[in-house]
């Protein structure tokens, strides 16, 4: 069952991402000398609005966002004292791209809070449960109750820590610490008389998926049977058998609940890796994409499945989400699409280029086109996916 209740949480969530952005833009206008039309909470019509010093500070209907009117913005050719068009290319290059920079940064402060807090973790043993046929995995000799202790030199607590690394290293080689024997025909050996060995691979950026046939015609896109059922029993002839960049399963064993915190000094040094990791993660899975894997894309609807599946899980989960949505929203305003920040930053490069400010008539053209664009791609699109998904049974963690 839906749970609706979960689910709403999404509207603040996504209403305060786009505030902070908002006054990313904002806040440079003013500092700039760029008059402010007005500063809008939600989307018109208008509720209740107050001017003050020449901006108009509202509150509007539509509870999924916010704006900046910015004097001169619009596709007028007069332009006058004030105006966004008024001030060199550079100001307005600062204007425009700082939401996406508030995006990026607020998150470095979430995660230097949450670093800082006591807080549980999950750690244990991460083991692999079993490995596909013909992956880099099997290739570096890898075997089914291996335990992984680290990945890069940097110690994991679970599974998840493994997954997450692994994903902020697709398409390069990656070392992992390999504890061998760690269970032998049932008999427990005590740690102590393991010894690690350092083994290196391919994170695969496109995994291959292979059909489970009898006979095996053609080894690139088919594994036999009896290897299938090796790496996953369930599997049946016919199936797919997908898998990961490594080309193993994994869990944790002996899972405890750890209490953390740590200096700000530590904090800071994590949060800037966690931000950093983050936004290689958000490449690599573009780029995975781009090579014919799975679409990186999640609607309205599939955000909010996220956020209802993560609020069950306490408040803390919630704020770290609040902080990877940022860099995603960072990210995806950043590019080079109209009416996007990195749209109309490209339009400046544009004008740079030229020697003069493009006509209102060609920036109302170019800025349809790209409005046309992200309804399709970025809300349509996205949106046709979530509800198909819904439809089918599935999670958006399913992607």
């Amino acid at each position: 069952m839906i749970q609706i209740s979960y689910w709403l949480l999404f509207i603040p969530l996504i209403m305060f991402l786009v505030i902070i952005h908002e006054l990313g833009h904002f806040v440079t206008a003013k500092l700039s000398g760029v008059k402010v039309d007005e500063f809008g909470i939600g989307f018109p019509p208008r509720i209740f609005g107050k001017c003050f010093k020449g901006t108009i500070y509202s509150i509007n209907y539509i509870p999924l966002g916010g704006f900046v009117k910015l004097s001169g913005m619009s596709d007028r050719e007069i332009v006058g004292q004030g105006d966004f068009k008024e001030k060199n290319i550079l100001i307005r290059a600062i204007i425009l791209s700082s939401g996406s920079i508030v995006n990026l940064l607020f998150p470095i402060l979430i995660f230097i809070i949450l670093f800082m807090l006591p807080r549980d973790y999950a750690v244990g043993e991460v083991y692999i449960s079993s490995v596909a046929p013909s992956s880099p995995a099997e290739l570096a000799g890898l075997n089914s109750g291996d335990q992984i202790t680290s990945i890069n030199g940097d110690k994991i607590d679970n599974h998840m820590d493994l997954v997450q690394k692994v994903m902020s290293n697709l398409g390069s080689e990656v070392d992992l610490g390999i504890r061998k024997g760690s269970n032998v025909k049932g008999i427990s050996v005590s740690q102590e008389y393991i010894s690690t060995t350092n083994i290196s691979l391919l994170a695969r950026l496109n995994p291959p998926t292979k059909i489970v046939v009898e006979k095996v015609i053609d080894s690139s896109t088919e594994v036999s049977i009896d290897r299938a059922k090796i790496y996953d029993p369930n599997l049946l002839l016919g199936d797919e058998i997908i898998q990961g960049p490594l080309g193993i399963m994994i869990g944790t064993s002996n899972l405890k609940s750890v209490n953390r915190n740590y200096s700000f000094t530590e904090a800071l040094n994590m949060s800037l890796s966690k931000t950093y990791s983050v936004l290689i993660t958000l490449k690599n899975v573009f780029f995975q994409w781009f090579n014919g894997g799975p679409i990186p894309l999640g609607g309205p609807i599939g955000v909010a499945q996220v956020t209802g599946e993560v609020a069950k899980e306490g408040i803390l989960p919630v704020i770290e989400l609040i902080a990877l949505l940022s860099i995603s929203l960072g990210i995806l305003n950043l590019l080079p699409i109209p009416p996007l920040d990195g749209g109309r930053i490209a339009l400046l490069i544009v004008e740079y280029i030229n020697g003069g400010i493009l006509t209102a008539e060609r920036e109302k053209i170019i800025m349809l086109i790209g409005i046309i664009f992200v309804i399709v791609f970025f809300i349509f699109f996205p949106l046709y996916l979530d509800i198909s998904r819904i439809l089918d049974g599935k999670s958006v963690f399913d992607y």
